[in-house]
């Protein structure tokens, strides 16, 4: 694929390719790209930017110096989503040797190596994989905890003069 301003877009995920032999400028500090994914930054008429590995300068590089990313079943994680031409997701998974999605994709062994259904039924191609990096909490379970206290820690915590805090109930004297 031929990459140029009308069919590449910021947010767009590339990968480097190492056309530039053992060091890519100079100095060698865009070296660390050769190789890798990025997204694309912003897409300007002949070039397009990406942020540096340390998000603080922007790169520019030529639609010539990247190639389209091909992901394969060697690719997939466990815990990956994929996305089947019909909208149908499923969760890739791993058990024992055995691969498998769980959901309403079909069953992984119809999957060419290109994640293409064997039997050439485009409905069922894979079209797209999403990796959950960030795990967020949405519930935890909240255990009452019991608090053990003397009168005289009490006291200090909420900062009463020492002997004059009464407490009632509980089984306190």
């Amino acid at each position: 694929m031929e990459f140029s301003k009308e069919n590449i877009r910021p947010g767009m995920k590339v990968k480097i390719k190492n056309r530039h032999g053992d060091s890519w400028d100079a100095c060698g500090e865009m070296d660390y790209l050769k190789g890798t994914i990025i997204e694309v930054n912003k897409v300007l008429e002949d070039c397009f930017y990406v942020k540096n590995k340390n998000e603080d300068d922007i790169w520019i590089l030529k639609y010539d110096d990247i190639e389209n990313i091909v992901f394969t079943k060697e690719d997939l994680q466990e815990g990956d989503i994929v996305t089947d031409r019909k909208g149908d997701k499923s969760i890739y998974c791993e058990k024992d040797g055995e691969k498998y999605f769980i959901g309403d994709t079909a069953d992984f062994r119809y999957f060419d190596n290109d994640l293409k259904d064997k039997d050439g039924e485009i409905e069922f191609d894979i079209v797209k994989v999403e990796r959950p990096v960030k795990l967020e909490t949405i519930w935890e379970r909240q255990e009452n905890e019991t608090v053990e206290m003397t009168v005289e820690e009490l006291e200090e915590k909420l900062g009463i003069e020492k002997g004059k805090l009464r407490v009632k109930g509980a089984g306190v004297e």
